[in-house]
C-alpha cells in the first residue's frame, strides 16, 4: 500500500482541505521531497487535527511551522538520518529516547516516510510509540490519548528526566559563573573607567601648574632681563 502523497500516489493540492496548506510549511534545500512531505502532512493533519487536544495539536503545528519535515540529503534515502528519528532514538545505544516519543513526532515520520517504510527501517521507535500510548499508532493516527507511562519504560523515562534535570543544573550554574565573571569584568571597567578619568583630571591640574610656573618664570626674566636693561641704560 502506498502512502498518499508519496512519489506513487501524489495528492492534488488543489484538493487539500483549507485548515492546513503544503504553502504554509517551509521547505528546506531538498524542495521537491519537502514538497510532497508537506502536502501529505497537511491531508493527515487536516484529518485528524480534530481529534487532538489543544496542546498537541499546537506543538505539531510548532514543529510544522518551522520545518520539523525537512529533509537533509541522508534522509531522503535512510528515516535514520532524518532529524525527527534522531530525537525519538538514541542510535548508539539503540533505545528510544522515550521523553521524545510522543505522538507530535511521530505523526510526522509517518508523514514523511509513511507506516510500511517506518516498520520495515525504523520499528524500534514504531513499537516504542504503541508501548508508551498502548493503541495502534503503527496503523491509526486519530488520537485516544496522551501516554500511558507504566511498567518498565517508566526507569528509563525518570533516568532521562534526571539527566536532563542535570544537565539544566550545570547549564545553570555555567550562566551563574558566567554572569559572575562578567559583572567582575564589569565593575572593574566602571573602576578603570573612573580611575583613568580621576587621573586625566590630576594630570590636566598638574599641565596647568606647570604651565602657570612656567609663565610666572617667564614673566620673571623678562623683568630681569628689563631691569638689566634698565641699569645699562642708566648708567
Amino acid at each position: 500500500m502506498s502512502t498518499q502523497g508519496s512519489k506513487e500516489d501524489p495528492i492534488d493540492v488543489d484538493e487539500q482541505p483549507d485548515e492546513l496548506t503544503a504553502d504554509e510549511l517551509p521547505l528546506g534545500p531538498h524542495q521537491e521531497e519537502d514538497r510532497l512531505s508537506a502536502i501529505q502532512l497537511c491531508y493527515m493533519y487536516n484529518k485528524h487535527s480534530s481529534t487532538m487536544p489543544e496542546k498537541v495539536r499546537n506543538e505539531l503545528l510548532r514543529l510544522l511551522k518551522t520545518g520539523a519535515f525537512q529533509h537533509t540529503e541522508e534522509s531522503k534515502h535512510k528515516p535514520k538520518h532524518h532529524r525527527i528519528y534522531s530525537e525519538m532514538w538514541d542510535q548508539e545505544i539503540g533505545a528510544p529516547k522515550w521523553l521524545n516519543t510522543i505522538y507530535e513526532r511521530w505523526f510526522i515520520l509517518v508523514g514523511v516516510f509513511g507506516m510500511e517504510v517506518l516498520e520495515k527501517k525504523c520499528k524500534g521507535i514504531m513499537d516504542a510509540i504503541v508501548r508508551r500510548y498502548r493503541w495502534d499508532l503503527d496503523k491509526d493516527l486519530t488520537y485516544r490519548n496522551g501516554p500511558i507511562d507504566e511498567g518498565e519504560h517508566v526507569r528509563c523515562i525518570v533516568a532521562e528526566l534526571w539527566a536532563e534535570s542535570s544537565e539544566r543544573d550545570v547549564s545553570l550554574q555555567e550562566l551563574r559563573r558566567t554572569t559572575e565573571t562578567m559583572r567582575k569584568d564589569v565593575d572593574f571597567l566602571k573602576s578603570y573607567f573612573i580611575g583613568h578619568s580621576r587621573t586625566g583630571s590630576e594630570e590636566s591640574n598638574l599641565d596647568r601648574a606647570i604651565q602657570k610656573e612656567y609663565e610666572e618664570e617667564a614673566a620673571h626674566d623678562e623683568e630681569e632681563e628689563f631691569r638689566r636693561d634698565l641699569a645699562m641704560f642708566s648708567s
